[in-house]
């Protein structure tokens, strides 16, 4: 596992000072036709083995703070029933059959999160799906991040010239406003503002000195 996953599995199960949890417990059920794709699409089971050990990996580092359910929906089953319930998307078979290759993540707060199939192309982002997967549930609440920059990462919007639309957001600011609530910070302001938990500055140039000295003070606290 990479430092980022294992430091992710370790926090679950910390305190902090009033004696809490930080994160919420975790279960997660993978459902694997293991049955069927013996059969019909042993490809799979490759990639149904690599994510089988690297989720018992998983479950040693966070300690108690996560479970893995294995389910194989055989077809006409209550577990395919569960399985279309939880949202996975079966992959028909030339039988007629449907065959289940997903995983459904609960935690103790009703939260749910999916990954409806595992796509053979996503394999070498499987560390980072399950991960991310597991953070959304063990930590539900976003921590807020103020993010300065000078760059146009937001896009820009239509224009007279150009009606049908300028250039869109980048695909970085996609991926960090679905980790986290990110505040625009303008490099024209005088203060930061008072909620955010991280501060992010990218490619930051030209800035006010009042902004330069509230920056400095979040940094000397701790930020």
């Amino acid at each position: 596992l990479s430092d980022g996953t294992r430091s992710i599995l370790e926090s679950m199960g910390e305190e902090d000072a009033e004696g809490n949890t930080l994160g919420e417990p975790v279960t997660l059920r993978l459902f694997y036709s293991a049955t069927l794709a013996e059969k019909e699409a042993p490809t799979l089971d490759r990639l149904a083995t690599r994510v089988s050990e690297l989720l018992e990996e998983y479950v040693a580092v966070a300690d108690g703070m996560l479970e893995v359910i294995r389910i194989d929906p055989l077809p006409f089953s209550e577990d395919e029933e569960t399985a279309v319930e939880f949202g996975m998307r079966g992959a028909p078979l030339g039988s007629g059959e449907m065959l289940y290759f997903g995983i459904a993540g609960t935690n103790s707060l009703d939260g749910e999160e999916t990954i409806p199939f595992m796509e053979l192309p996503r394999e070498n982002f499987l560390e980072y799906d399950l991960t991310k997967l597991v953070y959304s549930l063990a930590f539900p609440k976003k921590n807020r991040v103020g993010l300065l920059t000078t760059l146009p990462i937001q896009g820009s919007p239509p224009t007279q010239q150009n009606p049908r639309g300028g250039a869109p957001a980048w695909f970085f600011l996609n991926q960090l406003e679905g980790a986290f609530e990110v505040e625009t910070i303008d490099r024209a302001a005088t203060e930061l503002p008072a909620d955010i938990d991280l501060l992010m500055l990218l490619h930051p140039k030209e800035l006010e000195p009042r902004l330069l000295f509230e920056i400095d003070q979040f940094v000397l606290g701790g930020g």
